[in-house]
């Protein structure tokens, strides 16, 4: 094993190194121009494949080092990304942002495959309390502990005192934010599979699309609270009033469920008729999703959702086939996926603000697990087999949270808050992104649902 991963971390260097001497290369030539073409589109190609095949490389010495293979892919593009070796240049996100629309279709599909509904009839009440009590502990716990500290959060004396307040709220909601990329990815790679997993997955996902919700209410809020015009609440939901704000909301949430049942129609009729070509339909139908849901400002997850959902629990046959071909083409989609979100880590961000991002993850760790445990109680589910460690599934941070403080930062650029929780924020989520797998890879292997793998030790709460 060491000989191999010996071998693996020098195929890692010297692509790397290859890489790098292409590039440094081609930006002395003129090949970019002869070619006439976007150079920041050359770049970005280049860095794509380094990052699918780099991401590999790291995520196989991971795992041979018992640490999730995402874990890799997210150092990787660390260590690839704008604050280290910059190869991965912030000009070339956005032409790397239609991979990313794909494999969050891609995941959203999946984690619909993950809820069946005959469960969810069994376990609602500890997926309802579950949810609730993690969203409320931490959403009050952080506004609170916050609040008492406004110097934290960028609220400057000449500030009105509505903006201490403002500000912990706006905290609070985004800290109540998971991920369930990273939640689907981990549990797919470990293919674990029990009530923890199922649960989780379930909670996740609901409270997620929930907290859109409670979002663009919190946005309107405290928008009005501090005389912000024209607040963006993500959706077009522009601060016009109660009724423009429901309407907004209706639409989206309403067009992304019609979207995902006609794509689900999509996928059962493809499924059944083109089988031989699956993994083409599969890649078409996610680029379909993303485009679809930008265009006309629906939530790709819930569209994607929507689908995976009624394929999982209308068109079980059709399903095994379609989820199967999923599982063949999650890998490079994961790697490249992971990848680019730990280039989108500052470090910058994260040091500058190092006391207090840390504390905020303690406080934020600290309520999700209180928030499990009483919500298992409730649930009357402490008896189950992984419900001591539910909380770690509630601890990565990804791409809705970041969604989240970039509308925050955009909407209250008058605030000096607005750049402070902007830049804590995005330290949390560096430390919860590289940690968060690695923790909940553990949760699930002391619940004993990693298959091939019995519990390891007594999991009663």
């Amino acid at each position: 094993m060491r000989r191999t991963l010996i071998t693996q971390f020098l195929a890692l260097l010297m692509i790397t190194a290859l890489v790098l001497v292409v590039r440094a290369v081609a930006d002395q030539s003129a090949a970019v121009a002869l070619l006439e073409t976007d150079p920041g589109l050359l770049n970005a190609a280049s860095s794509l494949g380094l990052l699918l095949i780099g991401a590999w490389f790291a995520g196989q010495i991971c795992s041979a080092i018992s640490i999730p293979r995402i874990t890799g892919y997210i150092v990787f593009g660390l260590i690839a990304g704008p604050d280290i070796l910059n190869i991965v240049r912030k000009d070339q996100f956005v032409y790397l942002r239609t991979v990313n629309d794909l494999a969050i279709a891609l995941i959203a599909l999946t984690a619909g495959g993950e809820i069946r509904i005959s469960f969810l009839k069994l376990q609602a009440r500890a997926v309802a309390f579950v949810m609730f009590f993690q969203m409320t502990l931490v959403g009050v716990g952080v506004a609170i502990v916050m609040s008492f500290f406004p110097g934290s959060l960028g609220v400057l004396e000449s500030d009105p005192s509505s903006a201490r307040v403002a500000a912990a709220i706006l905290l609070a909601t985004v800290c109540t934010a998971s991920s369930p990329a990273v939640l689907v990815a981990v549990i797919s790679e470990s293919r674990a599979t029990g009530f923890m997993s199922q649960v989780a997955i379930a909670a996740t996902v609901v409270k997620d699309l929930l907290l859109v919700i409670v979002f663009t209410v919190v946005i309107a809020t405290t928008s009005s609270w501090l005389g912000v015009s024209g607040a963006d609440a993500g959706h077009g939901a522009h601060g016009g009033g109660g009724g423009s704000l429901v309407w907004s909301l209706s639409k989206t949430l309403g067009g992304s469920l019609v979207a995902g049942v006609l794509f689900g129609i999509g996928l059962a009729w493809c499924t059944r008729r083109l089988r031989r070509h699956l993994p083409i339909v599969v890649v078409l139908s996610c680029f379909g999703m993303a485009l679809v849901s930008q265009t006309l400002h629906f939530e790709a997850l819930l569209v994607a959702l929507i689908a995976g959902v009624l394929m999982e629990n209308v068109w079980g046959e059709e399903s095994e086939h379609l989820f199967k071909t999923i599982e063949e083409l999650s890998l490079p989609v994961f790697c490249v996926f992971f990848a680019v979100a730990g280039t989108k880590i500052d470090l910058q961000a994260l040091a500058s603000l190092w006391d207090e991002t840390v504390a905020l993850v303690l406080i934020r760790a600290g309520f999700t697990w209180v928030g499990c445990w009483l919500g298992i109680r409730a649930a009357g589910a402490r008896h189950e087999r992984g419900a001591r460690w539910m909380w770690t599934a509630f601890l990565p941070q990804a791409g809705v949270a970041l969604v989240f403080v970039s509308i925050i930062e955009r909407t209250f650029t008058e605030f000096e808050f607005a750049a402070t929780l902007y830049s804590l924020v995005l330290g949390m989520i560096a430390i919860e992104e590289l940690l968060g797998p690695v923790l909940l890879r553990f949760g699930l292997q002391r619940a004993g649902e990693i298959q091939g793998q019995g519990p390891a030790g007594t999991d009663r709460a």
